[in-house]
């Protein structure tokens, strides 16, 4: 008996115009707020004091310190502090500045100025800055 036999393949080419297509993303999504306009206003200073620090025997040396709120959604970059230094009577006697690369969303920092007047007893915050 012969061996039956098959007909070669044909392909179908067949086209299909798309008009509606909708794309589902499968992977849970971060929903954010957002940012908003940088202000220096969202950057909040806050217990500014004058420290003499303990143990160091024979150290005269004194700072201001103090904590940096990052109220908004954005990190902050190359944030100054400038801080007046007063003396007894209230009166400006010198000027004390810190410096920080960055604080993150909704994060503090410690600042830690040098005072270098010895008559300071005080300090005011003078500007606080943000490189652009």
């Amino acid at each position: 008996m012969p061996a039956p036999t098959v007909p070669a393949p044909t392909a179908t080419v067949t086209q299909v115009m798309v008009t509606n297509l909708v794309v589902t993303n499968m992977m849970p999504t971060k929903t954010t707020t957002p940012a908003g306009p940088k202000s220096i206003r969202n950057l909040a200073v806050t217990g500014l004091t004058i420290e003499r620090p303990k143990g160091n025997k024979g150290s005269r040396l004194v700072y201001v310190t103090g904590i940096v709120k990052n109220n908004s959604n954005q990190q902050r970059f190359g944030v100054r502090v400038e801080i007046d230094l007063l003396d007894q009577a209230g009166t400006k006697v010198g000027m004390a500045t810190d410096y920080t690369p960055i604080i993150e969303p909704r994060a503090s920092w410690r600042l830690r100025a040098l005072v270098l007047d010895n008559r300071t007893v005080g300090a005011r915050l003078a500007a606080i800055k943000e490189e652009p």
